[in-house]
């Protein structure tokens, strides 16, 4: 069995949310704002959903950004953690969470759900039909891995994780 991923402590990715990402796509080339190179080098990130790599100057505590991190950012880039599995390969979330339930949910009883836990539901899985797909209604705000933790242990509620994105690389 997969041991569950652990957080990447030495970086963190910042993503724009959605309301900037179609301002963001349309510059030449949209900068973080300055005020973040005090916390590390960032490196763009090579990927459909855009945002940055923080390879930070000191490790985090646990899974929490530097202090003052969110404020340098701003309201426009999501704070998320940097996800790596058991052979050191990263996977980036995108911002959403998945949950599967222990039995079907009407669409109604999604939504009241999602709006319990300041979630929004996106979509239901293509695929099984107990699982879907939410966003944090407050995403430059939301703490990830607490609310992860949150909505694993509520009632009715199978699995959690959060939706990644991987990067790969060619083998020689």
């Amino acid at each position: 069995m997969n041991k569950p991923p652990k957080i990447d402590t030495q970086c963190l990715l910042l993503r724009p949310l959605a309301e900037s990402a179609a301002s963001a796509a349309s510059a030449a080339s949209p900068e973080l704002p300055a005020a973040v190179a005090a916390f590390g080098r960032a490196e763009r990130l090579a990927s459909a959903r855009g945002g940055w790599l923080l390879h930070l100057h000191e490790p985090m505590r646990g899974a929490q950004a530097p202090a003052g991190l969110r404020a340098a950012a701003g309201q426009a880039y999501q704070l998320l953690p940097v996800l790596q599995d058991e052979a050191g390969l990263c996977s980036y979330p995108s911002g959403d969470l998945v949950l599967r339930f222990d039995g079907a949910q009407s669409d109604a009883q999604l939504v009241e759900f999602a709006r319990s836990f300041g979630l929004r539901m996106q979509r239901r899985s293509s695929f099984i039909q107990n699982q879907a797909l939410f966003a944090p209604l407050d995403a430059a705000e939301a703490d990830l891995p607490a609310l992860l933790a949150r909505l694993a242990g509520a009632s009715g509620v199978a699995a959690a994780w959060l939706d990644t994105e991987s990067a790969y690389q060619r083998s020689p």
